[in-house]
C-alpha cells in the first residue's frame, strides 16, 4: 500500500481527478505505447505525474474524437455499397459517444 503507483494515483484523486479519466488515460496510452519501445512508460508514476497527467488526458480525448471522425468517414463511405459494414461502423461510433457521455466534464 505504499508503493509510489500507489502514492502516485492517491495523490491524483485527492487533486479531484476521476478514476474514470485516470482509466481514459490508460487505455489511450496501452493502445499507443504497447509492444513498443516505449512501453515501459506504463506505468501509473509517469501517466500520472503532475506535469504529465492534464496532457494524457486531453490526448486521449482527442484521439477518441479522432476516431469518431474517421469511423462517420468511413461509414459515409460504405453506407450505400456495404449497409451491414456501415451499421458495424455506425455501432462503434455509438459506443464511443456512449463512454464519453458517462464521462465527468
Amino acid at each position: 500500500a505504499n508503493s509510489p503507483h500507489i502514492k502516485t494515483i492517491k495523490a491524483r484523486l485527492k487533486e479531484g481527478f476521476k478514476k474514470e479519466e485516470m482509466l481514459e488515460i490508460i487505455e489511450h496510452k496501452v493502445a499507443e505505447l504497447k509492444d513498443t519501445e516505449n512501453e515501459m512508460w506504463l506505468n501509473p508514476e509517469t501517466l500520472f505525474r503532475p506535469k504529465n497527467i492534464e496532457r494524457n488526458l486531453e490526448f486521449a480525448r482527442k484521439s477518441e474524437q479522432i476516431e469518431e471522425k474517421r469511423l462517420w468517414s468511413e461509414y459515409n463511405r460504405l453506407k450505400r455499397t456495404s449497409p451491414i459494414e456501415a451499421e458495424e461502423i455506425k455501432q462503434k461510433v455509438k459506443a464511443i459517444r456512449e463512454k464519453n457521455a458517462r464521462q465527468p466534464v
